[in-house]
C-alpha cells in the first residue's frame, strides 16, 4: 500500500502561500488544519503520513478540516486538474480516504478533495465504506 500512496503523491504537487489554518510540518509536508480540527488530530495525520511514507521529503501541502453538518473529515490536496478526472487517481483517493478513516480517525468518514493550489475544490471524492 505504501507504493500506491507514493505513486499518488509523486503525481501531486502543492505549494500554498496564504494562511489556510494552523500549520505543522512533517518531512517537508505542510499540514494546514482549520479551527474545526484539534492539534491532536492534525498530529495523528502527520504521524500517519510519515509512517506511510506519504511525507517523504518532497515539499507538498495538504489541508485537514471537518464538515460540521456530517461530522466527516475533509482531506484536501492540491493537484493538477487532469489528475482529478483520472479514474486511477480517483480510485487511489478512495483507498487513501478509507485508510485515513480506519487508521487515524476511528472509522469516521473522510472525504478526499482534489484541489487547486489555494485549496479550492476541483473534485470531491465522497467517502465509501
Amino acid at each position: 500500500m505504501k507504493n500506491v500512496l507514493k505513486l499518488l503523491v509523486l503525481l501531486f504537487f502543492a505549494s500554498c502561500t496564504s494562511n489556510y489554518g494552523n500549520k505543522l510540518e512533517y518531512n517537508k509536508t505542510e499540514i494546514y488544519y482549520t479551527d474545526k480540527i484539534t492539534l491532536e488530530e492534525a498530529k495523528k495525520l502527520g504521524d500517519y503520513l510519515i509512517k506511510s511514507e506519504f511525507a517523504d521529503g518532497v515539499t507538498r501541502s495538504v489541508q485537514l478540516t471537518k464538515d460540521e453538518q456530517t461530522g466527516s473529515y475533509i482531506f484536501k490536496m492540491a493537484t493538477k486538474k487532469s489528475i482529478a478526472n483520472n479514474e486511477l487517481y480517483i480510485v487511489l483517493a478512495k483507498v487513501i480516504a478509507k485508510q485515513f478513516s480506519d487508521s487515524i480517525f476511528n472509522k469516521t468518514p473522510v472525504d478526499y478533495y482534489f484541489c487547486d493550489q489555494k485549496f479550492n475544490p476541483i473534485r470531491k471524492i465522497p467517502f465509501e465504506k
